[in-house]
């Protein structure tokens, strides 16, 4: 291959990168990747080291109890979302991951509160269908506040009151 007028003399480099974990995973094909910035082949190379995702994609949740059974240090790691940390995969290998959400329920005590960790990062439009479906949710979700609301004001305004007239023997 060539590259364009400029350079008409010049070929473009290529470079074929395969993984020392295919053996484990399997081969996982990527994207070819031009760059013309790349004059030489392992400057490339190296470069396709750097992209290459060469295992895969980990999503995994748990509740924070079998968390903390799991990870003795658990009450003293930060587990806020951003944070990094290893899991161990089927295979026996760590595998770096980050903490991508925790759920706390703050107003209900019984539900165990949730960590999910991975190695995907959303896409900006995922982030943004995400939104969308929460701010489509928000009525909903203000109408039933509301509903609440006035049934506990309706049992509150009939709540039985009275005065004694009298004792019986």
């Amino acid at each position: 291959m060539f590259r364009g007028d400029k350079m008409a003399k010049k070929p473009i480099p290529s470079a074929e990168y395969s993984s020392p974990l295919k053996d484990i995973y399997g081969k996982i094909d990527a994207e070819p990747i031009q760059d013309d910035r790349f004059t030489d082949s392992n400057s490339l190379l190296e470069y396709l080291k750097t992209k290459l995702n060469d295992q895969p994609d980990i999503q995994y949740t748990m509740d924070f109890a079998n968390f903390s059974k799991g990870a003795p240090l658990a009450d003293f790691n930060n587990v806020s979302p951003g944070n990094y940390g290893w899991l161990r995969n089927r295979f026996g290998l760590d595998v770096e991951v980050r903490v991508t959400s925790n759920v706390w329920y703050p107003q209900e005590p019984e539900l165990v509160p949730q960590l999910t960790f991975g190695t995907r990062k959303k896409t900006l439009t995922q982030i943004q269908s995400d939104e969308r479906r929460q701010i489509k949710a928000m009525p909903q979700i203000s109408k039933a506040a509301k509903d609440a609301s006035s049934k506990a004001e309706v049992a509150l305004n009939s709540r039985l009151t009275g005065e004694v007239v009298g004792e019986v023997d």
